[in-house]
C-alpha cells in the first residue's frame, strides 16, 4: 500500500509541475533575489545587462537574497529609471518576442530570435553603437534608423513569432 501511495503522489506531481511552472509570478527588481533571476538564463540576461558585474561581485554571497530593489540602498549607482526598465525587460522575458516590446539584446541571447536579426538586420549585433541601443526595442530604434520601415518590421515580427513557436515546441 505504501508503494501505491509514493507512486500515486508521484504522479500526481508529475501533473501539477507543469502547472506551477505556468503559473510561476512574473520576475520583479522589487520581488525577486537576485540569485533566482541569475538561475533562468533569460533572466540573467536582464541582470547582467542592468546589474553589470553583480554575480562576480566579491560580497555576492552576502547579498545574493536581496532584491535588486533592496540593493538600491547600498548601491547609488542603481537608480528607480534603470529598475523600472530592468522590471520592463523581466516582463519581457516571459513574453513571446516582439518588435514592439522585447529588447534588442534578449532577441539577441536566444538563438532562435538572433537568427531572425542575422538574417534581417545583418550587421545590427556589431553595429558600434549596439551598446548604447541594445536595450530599447526594434520598434524604437525605427526612429533613429529610416532604412527600418514598417514592412521590415512586419516581417521581422512573423518570423519572431515563428522562431517562437518553434522554441515552445522544443520546450516540450
Amino acid at each position: 500500500m505504501h508503494r501505491h501511495l509514493v507512486a500515486s503522489f508521484a504522479s500526481l506531481l508529475l501533473i501539477l509541475m507543469p502547472l506551477a511552472a505556468a503559473a510561476a509570478p512574473l520576475p520583479t527588481s522589487g520581488k525577486t533575489p537576485i540569485a533566482t533571476l541569475a538561475k533562468d538564463p533569460m533572466t540573467r540576461e536582464v541582470l547582467d545587462a542592468y546589474l553589470p558585474g553583480v554575480q562576480s561581485h566579491p560580497k555576492y554571497f552576502d547579498f545574493q537574497w536581496l532584491t535588486p530593489r533592496e540593493l538600491k540602498r547600498f548601491d547609488p549607482r542603481i537608480t528607480d529609471d534603470a529598475l523600472a526598465q530592468m522590471d520592463k525587460a523581466l516582463a519581457a522575458t516571459r513574453a513571446p518576442p516582439s518588435v514592439e516590446t522585447t529588447p534588442i539584446f534578449l532577441l539577441a541571447a536566444r538563438p532562435e530570435t538572433r537568427a531572425v536579426l542575422e538574417t534581417y538586420l545583418p550587421g545590427m549585433l556589431q553595429h558600434p553603437n549596439y551598446p548604447k541601443f541594445r536595450y530599447i526595442s526594434l520598434k524604437a530604434l525605427q526612429g533613429f534608423d529610416p532604412r527600418i520601415s514598417d514592412e521590415a518590421l512586419g516581417v521581422v515580427q512573423a518570423e519572431l513569432e515563428a522562431a517562437g513557436a518553434l522554441e515552445t515546441a522544443r520546450s516540450k
